[in-house]
């Protein structure tokens, strides 16, 4: 099985482990997510929507009633500590035997920065 590895965690919305949201019920902000293969070179970025129920109430708009389809973890309350412990549950359930087959569990839950790629097999 391919052992997965964070290399690296950035937002465009927030600075990832220093930032404390006013209120730990109002968090929504874009995670993006270098994972790779550990031992190895390389990495692919992943991204995923962080938020609480009211955070995602923000994101509510007049005749769109869908606010998301996936790549979101939904928190009751938010906490660096608690996101990093699921993220790392979520990311090494999605080991496979070869790296193709890790993207395409990474994709259960997280969007990947070549979504809708196709494999080439030889």
């Amino acid at each position: 099985m391919i052992k997965n590895r964070i290399r690296s965690m950035s937002s465009p919305d927030v600075e990832i482990g220093v930032w404390e949201p006013e209120s730990d019920a109002d968090v929504c902000f874009l995670l993006q997510i270098e994972i790779g293969p550990a031992g190895e070179e390389g990495a692919d970025v992943f991204d995923c929507m962080v938020a609480t129920p009211e955070g995602l109430r923000k994101l509510e708009r007049p005749g769109q009633p869908v606010i998301a389809t996936r790549a979101l973890l939904v928190f009751s309350s938010f906490s660096w500590t608690e996101l990093f412990r699921v993220l790392d549950r979520l990311i090494a359930s999605c080991e496979g035997h070869s790296w193709v087959e890790t993207c395409d569990r990474l994709q259960r839950y997280f969007r990947w920065e070549y979504d809708e790629f196709t494999w080439a097999v030889a």
